[in-house]
């Protein structure tokens, strides 16, 4: 959910998310004002990177770097975005071009940050559409409107529903409530992690109700919007632990490549994996 570096692989995206996004109370920045507090007199040199016009120069970088409170490793990988488009004519076989591919997929693989949540806590934000709320929140078009809400939830969810899980997520000092413009803003700067293997009524009703809206896609949403295979095979029980490390692995690998914090659309991946004879 976190709008790090890591998950752009276009500088020009990730500055432009920054741009809409900017800030602690995280909204969107004029470009003259970002400019100005960069240090420019002008918002033309900005401006020009923003649009493709030209690339940042190293200065540039510095300044941007600090003033989004990038740390050591994220400023490197925001320098290498910039080298990436530098070489990209560059034969693809062409040592620089390796070398800056190379160090990209090294550092796009830093652990993201997470906030470990406790089971009780979990509870509280257990029902299936506190998650995608929490996304839909952080979307450009987000309203804060019940029945708008509803609608973009398809209607799996009503607006008394709604009012309960925001008060719930303020409560909880994960959103927060600008009663002057009526803005509502998600506070936490990282992914949320659930405890795994372990027996939990809250965890098991909030995966039974991600399987219901599931079952329900088959017959509300078109072929082209869903995707749904099953594999039945014969395996060692011993293989079981180094199967579940796989299927986490695949999850996280996927959040990385598809996760586009300039969507306005929710999607969710449900991974079943299960024992069929006795």
């Amino acid at each position: 959910m976190a709008n790090t570096i890591y998950h752009h692989q276009d500088f020009r995206k990730y500055l432009s998310t920054a741009k809409k996004s900017y800030g602690d109370r995280k909204k969107e920045i004029s470009l003259s004002a970002w400019a100005k507090k960069l240090g420019y007199k002008s918002k033309r040199s900005l401006g020009m990177v923003l649009d493709g016009s030209r690339l940042p120069s190293p200065s540039m970088i510095t300044v941007l770097a600090k003033d989004l409170r990038l740390s050591q490793a994220e400023t490197r990988y925001f320098e290498l975005l910039v080298l990436k488009e530098k070489t990209h004519d560059a034969p693809k076989e062409s040592p620089q071009r390796r070398a800056v591919e190379e160090e990209l997929e090294i550092l796009s693989r830093t652990p993201r940050k997470l906030i470990p949540l406790s089971l009780d806590y979990f509870a509280l934000i257990k029902k299936w559409y506190f998650f995608p709320l929490m996304l839909l929140i952080q979307t450009s078009e987000f309203r804060f409107d019940l029945k708008w809400i509803s609608k973009r939830l398809r209607g799996k969810v009503t607006p008394t529903e709604l009012e309960k899980a925001i008060d719930t997520l303020i409560e909880l000092k994960i959103i927060a409530h600008d009663q002057v413009t009526n803005k509502v803003n998600l506070l936490s700067e990282a992914d949320f992690a659930v405890p795994t293997d372990i027996p939990s009524r809250a965890l098991q009703e909030h995966h039974k109700e991600m399987m219901k809206r599931a079952a329900e896609a088959f017959d509300e949403q078109m072929v082209t919007e869903r995707e749904f295979n099953t594999l039945t095979l014969r395996l060692n029980k011993k293989s079981l632990p180094q199967i579940k490390s796989k299927i986490r692995n695949f999850i996280n690998e996927f959040d990385d490549d598809f996760e586009d914090l300039e969507s306005d659309d929710v999607f969710q991946l449900n991974v079943q994996f299960f024992r069929i004879t006795d």
